[in-house]
């Protein structure tokens, strides 16, 4: 009888498997050609999801480089991450791939890395339905120093396109904020796993980066824009008081909550501004407003 070894069922899983990825744009740059080229000989489809308008140039550009493998996604109207990220799953599952990276504009991993996430993404067992590289943001490892990471980024991830059937799609009553720590957190709950591959690397750019004092000592920390106050504690609370997840976990995105209502008020330019949009988001979750925020 003729038996193939555990390498070979590899190595031929890896063969026939197909890859997509998708990167979301909003307002991109010209950066997006060189972070599509350090992955595009690895994937079979090419997704770029728009959330905005392009400018034609870029687009003219994109077209000479990836047609082969490009699908357009989007209205050029903001419809939020995590529709983006469900119609690029829904989208790779039409094309028969077992795996979509998701990737924001921001966001790049180096082709080699990016060669060994793929075989790797081959010998991954059924119960792990996303796993991603560390990512280096500002010169530090993100996931490196937790011993334990409840949820991660939607930057960079490997999601399987089964995901849809057995965890169901990603959030998008929460546009934007959370909609990656409510995924992680449910899919664990159904009995899944994601895993962090810490000697891998990929890079992303965070928001804006801010240095303030603290008691003569030097404190950093990442800037989001007002509007985007208003999400993460909308959806936040939301996570933490209507959701069923572990104790421990809602107490540890109340602390993240915490940290970020003291630094918006305290480090923070527009510090009046920040207030009205958590003000807004904590209103909005009692009354369980979802979706685009409109101040109409």
């Amino acid at each position: 009888m003729w038996i193939l070894s555990e390498k070979k069922i590899h190595d031929l899983h890896l063969l026939i498997m197909k890859l997509a990825a998708i990167f979301i744009l909003y307002y991109p740059e010209k950066e997006i050609i060189s972070h599509i080229e350090r992955i595009y000989s690895d994937i079979d489809y090419l997704f770029l999801y728009k959330n905005s308008e392009i400018p034609t140039s870029l687009l003219n550009a994109i077209h000479s480089k990836f047609d082969a493998k490009l699908i357009w996604l989007g209205n050029e109207q903001n419809n939020g991450i995590a529709k983006a990220l469900n119609d690029g799953l829904f989208s790779a599952g039409k094309y028969g791939c077992e795996w979509l990276v998701t990737m924001d504009q921001d966001s790049y991993i180096d082709s080699d890395i990016f060669s060994e996430l793929k075989t790797r993404a081959a010998k991954k067992t059924d119960r792990c339905i996303l796993f991603s590289p560390d990512l280096l943001i500002r010169d530090r490892l993100f996931y490196q120093d937790n011993v334990k990471n409840y949820w991660i980024m939607t930057s960079c991830n490997f999601v399987r396109t089964s995901c849809v059937d057995l965890v169901g799609t990603f959030n998008e009553d929460y546009f934007i904020d959370g909609v990656d720590i409510e995924y992680c957190l449910r899919l664990q709950q159904k009995g899944f796993i994601f895993e962090i591959e810490k000697d891998l690397i990929g890079h992303h750019a965070l928001g804006r980066r801010i240095e303030a004092n603290l008691f003569g000592k030097k404190i950093f920390f990442t800037s989001h824009i007002p509007l985007r106050k208003y999400y993460i504690f909308r959806n936040y609370l939301d996570i933490v008081f209507k959701k069923k997840f572990l104790l421990r976990v809602r107490f540890k995105i109340l602390y993240a909550l915490f940290i970020r209502l003291y630094e918006s008020l305290l480090f923070e330019p527009k510090k009046f501004q920040n207030l009205k949009m958590i003000n807004m988001g904590f209103w909005h979750f009692l009354f369980s407003v979802k979706g685009k925020y409109s101040n109409g």
